[in-house]
């Protein structure tokens, strides 16, 4: 709408698909009526109050579906007198009054964001408002905060700063945020201090020339902190301190260079052609929007995953100038856990190393766009060993070839995807081929990188038998078997004596895979043996079934020899013998049976060496 134009919807439910801009003297009255946005992305329309216009709201509802986000701008250059006037309305957008004049009567808001450096001129009245934004920066002014408290209702507030007003009475406030849209610039003179304020969202912003470096920050309580204790690069003249106040978030808009490191808690919104870098953190909203660089390293993003489309820049001489959106995000052993994608952006490549936790593709939604993602491949063997020259085949959702390649010496390679709109939740073939084994995975969106292969090993087997399962002690057995395929390996033998004691022994297979182990057991009973392998690049290794063999004693003979065959009573015989096979310390019993008497029974231990006598 322009120049003297006014315009009335009434009576109905209008259904606005694209922007809305009010300006020159144009009039825009809304009553009785219910406004919806057709909102299928974040920022997708916005509904503007420029110049002298004015936009007069009644007993209506200002939505938008299927997502919230719209903003409702009241703003104001080289013209000043925009007005927006609204009365028992229920308004889901965001309105920022950026200038001109903004009167609001028995309404409830999501959000009202008060500009004080635009001399933004707000009377809210009766309402309740579920964000109330504080805006500063552009002046020299010492600006003192206090007792901005959650859930609370407002019997009389005025706030004056830089120039504007904002004027609450018997409103209810469920949130506040601070801005400092120019706290962070080399020539920034302001000054601000919280007091004793309980704060839902600290914001800060790097306007295009900014180089800041925001290092070990999180939210949580701030009994006495200065900004020059956790940021770097701010100008000599701007100071922000908190005393005895607790802020829940804290967020970075960056239209230019910012590094963030050891920081929790962090929403990062960027735009124009913004630069950075976060390490070690914990970002629970990325909302990138403009033509940007965004480096991750070792960082988490938990939240909000927004890759947004092209970025508005109103100037005052020019007026609005799109700027083409062109992310580029490179992941360094980053994570996303549980985030929540949305994308609507021309062109985006993603490349890197990215871990993704805890998604599904519910969790993305795709407005339009493109994105190229890198996706770099490591194959390996079993043992962890790289694999060069593996053929390498990707194939798309409609089995087409749309690559092929090999891993290189260090057993690497990269390959690409663009995803769109009609493909994103489609899944690629790739297909690896290496020493005539084949191995396939599937590639989707949320597919973590780098993508580890590992060539599976071919199962083995590894025999055993033996020359006899029953010996007499003192004599050899055989231990032998085989492995399959063949390998000339070390094979381990663990024989489990009778006693329980476990003998190992490492010996080596042939060529054809044969082994065989000859020894003595020098125990009786019952023994136990088992042959294993550990296997090579190609093959798993094996362990044979248990094998079990006896050990019985061995048979032995007594020989005996008397001195004499006849003797007198009364004279001594030598009666002399031995054992075979010899043995030592055996306790020997001799009998003799004396003519009409009981049997004499005399018994006696005697070493014995060989064939011994016994006298």
């Amino acid at each position: 709408m322009k120049d003297n134009e006014t315009y009335v919807i009434e009576n109905v439910t209008f259904f606005i698909d694209g922007n809305v801009i009010i300006k020159d003297s144009a009039t825009l009255i809304v009553r009785n009526a219910k406004l919806i946005v057709n909102n299928t992305y974040r920022l997708r329309y916005i509904v503007k109050v420029l110049d002298k216009a004015t936009l007069k709201v009644e007993n209506s509802t200002l939505t938008s579906a299927p997502l919230p986000s719209v903003q409702l701008w009241v703003r104001t250059y080289e013209r000043p007198g925009a007005k927006i006037v609204m009365f028992n309305t229920k308004c889901d957008w965001e309105l920022f009054a950026m200038g001109g004049n903004t009167t609001i009567d028995s309404s409830s808001l999501s959000s009202l964001f008060w500009r004080a450096y635009w001399k933004s001129k707000v009377s809210v009245t009766n309402s309740s408002l579920l964000y109330v934004g504080l805006s500063f920066g552009k002046s020299d002014e010492d600006i003192w905060i206090t007792g901005l408290k959650p859930h609370v209702k407002l019997e009389k507030v005025r706030i004056e700063a830089e120039g504007g007003s904002l004027e609450m009475r018997k409103v209810s406030v469920e949130e506040w945020v601070i801005d400092l849209i120019r706290i962070l610039d080399l020539d920034s003179k302001l000054h601000i201090t919280i007091n004793d304020s309980h704060i839902y969202s600290l914001q800060f912003w790097a306007m295009e020339d900014a180089y800041i470096k925001f290092n070990d920050l999180k939210p949580g309580m701030f009994m006495n902190w200065n900004i020059r204790q956790n940021v770097q690069g701010l100008g000599p003249w701007s100071n922000l301190t908190l005393v005895k106040t607790r802020v829940d978030t804290l967020r970075l808009h960056t239209k230019s260079k910012i590094e963030v490191e050891n920081m929790e808690g962090v929403r990062i919104h960027t735009s124009l052609n913004a630069s950075v870098v976060i390490k070690n953190s914990e970002v629970i909203d990325l909302h990138l929007l403009g033509n940007d660089f965004i480096k991750l390293m070792n960082t988490t993003i938990t939240g909000t995953f927004w890759i947004g489309p092209v970025d508005t820049v109103q100037y005052a001489d020019r007026g609005p100038v799109e700027i083409e959106d062109a992310h580029v995000i490179e992941f360094f052993n980053s994570r996303i856990s549980g985030a929540h994608i949305q994308v609507a952006s021309r062109y985006t490549l993603m490349r890197g190393n990215i871990s993704v936790f805890y998604m599904s593709m519910d969790r993305v939604d795709w407005a339009f766009g493109t994105i190229d993602r890198e996706y770099p491949l490591i194959m390996r063997d079993g043992s962890g060993n790289p694999l060069p020259n593996a053929s390498l085949i990707l194939s798309d959702p409609n089995s087409k070839l749309i690559w092929n390649g090999t891993t290189d010496q260090r057993g690497r390679a990269v390959f690409n995807i663009r995803f769109t709109k009609e493909n994103y939740s489609k899944e690629w073939i790739l297909k690896v081929t290496i020493n005539s084994m084949n191995i396939t995975k599937e590639i989707g969106f949320l597919t973590s990188t780098p993508i580890i292969l590992t060539l599976p090993k071919l199962p083995s087997s590894i025999s055993l038998s033996a020359s006899s399962n029953k010996n007499s002690l003192g004599e050899s057995i055989t231990i032998f078997g085989s492995i399959s395929p063949p390998h000339e390996a070390t094979v381990v033998l663990k024989y489990k004596m009778p006693n329980g004691t476990i003998l190992t022994k490492n010996i080596t297979s042939t060529v054809s895979g044969k082994f065989e182990d000859t020894f003595t057991p020098n125990i009786v009973g019952s023994w136990i043996v088992r042959a294993s392998w550990n296997g090579d690049l190609d093959h798993e290794g094996a362990e044979s079934r248990e094998f079990s063999f006896s050990v019985l004693k061995a048979r032995s003979s007594l020989s005996l020899l008397a001195s004499r065959e006849n003797i007198r009573e009364g004279e001594e015989i030598t009666i002399s013998g031995s054992i075979n096979p010899p043995s030592a310390g055996i306790a020997l019993s001799l009998t003799f049976e004396r003519p009409m008497a009981r049997p004499l029974l005399r018994s006696f231990s005697q070493i014995l060496m060989g064939p011994s006598a016994i006298t």
